[in-house]
């Protein structure tokens, strides 16, 4: 078998901001953890939506992960939290190849191997969302041709939010924001930070500094309270738009019941920036959170009342990606 490190070409890592540094599994660099609270710094660690893709005709080949740590979640088990999943073929539509996982919570090193038809590919492997990884090897038969993956279209989009975000609480290849890198081919960082998104200024320094296409803007449900909220909200967002005056921001409320008065306030906090925005001309979007999960057997679509479960993740892909679609034009 000839083997493969994620650093070698033709392997190619997406969805990872420090790709290319000493730390490429990190989503925000040591000067920004440095200098932020303990659990936004250990979430900075991790990299959810990070995935390796390359082109094979290999009919067998091997993942192996080697992650720093596995923790507990109460959420999730260790099929969703601390698994890498495989997808092959064409992003628009790929079949589910297979994951592997740790066995218990005291390994930190696993594989698995997968078999695919025995043509020219594409393979995505979505990596652990909720671990630091240390490294990834990937194996392929002696005599199969290897070559780089099918480029993505356009810019990279990023998505600043919640555990929501991030991926809780179902498989990564289920969470909204890869479904919809997949229907649009659509490269993307996920900023989701849990129980960690509150508007610090400085990662809206730090996001301003990365080439995008679109910024989807979802700080709602981690603010302490509607206080809060209505005092960081649009200041965030002017901070971000001093940076980048022309790229699109699509706004984002939780998607919560329409009757507390607490989502009702927090919706209309949000509405506000967007509107002001609006008004003075800026590229602005909103999407209410309402409206992401439908009507009918709504109450299957989430685990907690809260944070989506695939079904959920699936229907909100269904509303966010098509709003996505009409602003990237695709």
């Amino acid at each position: 078998m000839k083997q493969f490190s994620y650093k070698d070409y033709p392997m190619r890592l997406f969805g990872a901001p420090l790709a290319g540094t000493e730390t490429p599994f990190f989503r925000l660099p040591e000067e920004i953890r440095s200098s932020v609270r303990e659990t936004l710094s250990g979430l900075g660690r991790r990299c959810p939506g990070a995935r390796i893709g390359f082109r094979t005709d290999s009919r067998k080949f091997g993942v192996k992960v080697v992650l720093e740590q596995v923790n507990f979640d109460i959420g999730m088990s260790v099929f969703e939290a601390q698994s890498a999943e495989v997808l092959v073929g064409d992003r628009r539509s790929p079949y589910y190849c297979g994951f592997c996982c740790p066995p218990d919570y005291s390994t930190t090193e696993f594989s698995g191997e997968f078999t695919k038809s025995g043509d020219m590919e594409d393979v995505l492997i979505l990596l652990p969302r909720n671990e630091t990884v240390k490294d990834i090897v990937i194996t392929t038969e002696d005599g199969a041709e290897v070559e780089p993956p099918t480029p993505y279209d356009g810019k990279p989009v990023i998505f600043y939010g919640s555990s929501i975000t991030e991926g809780g609480c179902a498989a990564m290849m289920n969470s909204y924001n890869s479904i919809v890198s997949n229907r649009l081919n659509i490269d993307y960082y996920n900023f989701g930070f849990s129980g960690n998104c509150r508007g610090d200024l400085i990662l809206a320094d730090f996001f301003a500094g990365i080439d995008t296409s679109l910024f989807v803007y979802d700080y709602d449900h981690n603010a302490d309270s509607e206080e809060m909220l209505a005092a960081t909200h649009e200041q965030f967002y002017k901070r971000y738009r001093e940076l980048r005056p022309d790229v699109p921001v699509l706004f984002m409320s939780m998607p919560r019941e329409r009757y507390e008065q607490f989502n009702i306030t927090r919706r209309a906090i949000i509405r506000k920036t967007y509107e002001n925005a609006l008004a003075a001309g800026e590229p602005v979007f909103f999407l209410d959170g309402e409206t992401f999960f439908g009507e009918r057997d709504r109450y299957l679509c989430t685990i907690d009342g809260t944070h989506p479960n695939a079904l959920g993740f699936y229907r909100m892909a269904e509303v966010v990606g098509n709003k996505i679609a009409e602003i990237l034009g695709k």
